[in-house]
């Protein structure tokens, strides 16, 4: 057996690790937890992430500076790096990579712009992931965003029986 597919629960009593192969993409046995639906489902995220990592080249999805760098791509993205000198937009695949991350999706329609010339022209619709929430995601990050929540006043526990 595969020592990284080894359940990793141990026994309470002798404190040793259990022998058992762990489900595919997770940590435990069916006996340890590994038929629970919310281990199952992360079992298979974990299963899904290692696929994209191994078809799509990733360098890995659970860097930290990674998911600041595409967070970062969204906040601080600009318009205008949509578009080229003549005021086009760019095709998605010309569009520099930090644009791109910011582009949540895209399409290309057909659709009469000027109502009097009877002619059809290429559109392009898209839209970007949300900036402002980027934003406060980095500034959570660094500090410059603090939530707290205050509370004035007493608070009196009376246990049953003293009235």
């Amino acid at each position: 057996m595969d020592g990284s597919r080894r359940c990793q629960a141990k026994a309470k009593a002798t404190g040793k690790q259990c022998r058992k192969a762990a489900i595919l993409g997770g940590t435990v046995c069916q006996k340890h937890g590994g038929g629970a639906p919310q281990v199952k489902a992360k079992a298979k995220e974990r299963l899904l992430a290692e696929q994209a990592v191994r078809e799509f080249g990733l360098a890995s999805i659970r860097d930290p500076e990674r998911v600041l760098s595409e967070i970062g791509c969204i906040a601080f993205v600009q318009v205008g790096d949509l578009y080229d000198e003549q005021g086009r937009i760019l095709p998605v695949k010309q569009l520099p990579p930090h644009v791109q991350a910011a582009v949540a999706s895209s399409e290309a329609i057909r659709g009469n712009v000027d109502q009097g010339d009877r002619q059809f022209d290429k559109l392009v619709k898209g839209r970007l992931w949300d900036k402002p929430k980027m934003l406060e995601l980095l500034a959570k990050h660094h500090g410059l965003l603090k939530e707290s929540l205050a509370h004035e006043g007493a608070i009196e526990i009376r246990w049953k029986g003293e009235e």
